[in-house]
């Protein structure tokens, strides 16, 4: 909604990728929606899959663990990446 909302109001308020603070901030916000969709969404429906088998008392596959890891270190990504773009859209560096 925000990038479309941006998008929408750009005849109005001008270019919004010619402003380079601007254009980073968008960039940040899309990478980190993008980390969400393409990784960790399926990463959490397959390690969900896969806790129903082990749930009985079964045993905790290899894989189960490996996703994750893979879910923690694009988690903390994709937590990050909003960070520095309020911190880019706060502070506007030069």
């Amino acid at each position: 909604m925000t990038p479309t909302g941006g998008r929408v109001g750009e005849p109005t308020l001008g270019a919004l990728w010619g402003t380079r603070w601007l254009a980073w901030g968008m960039g940040l916000f899309i990478a980190s929606g993008v980390i969400w969709v393409a990784i960790l969404i399926p990463v959490q429906i397959l390690q969900a899959r896969m806790a129903r088998r082990f749930a009985a008392g079964g045993v905790i596959p290899a894989r189960y663990w490996l996703l994750g890891r893979l879910s923690i270190g694009f988690g903390t990504l994709a937590t990050v990446l909003p960070l520095i773009n309020l911190d880019w859209m706060v502070f506007r560096p030069g």
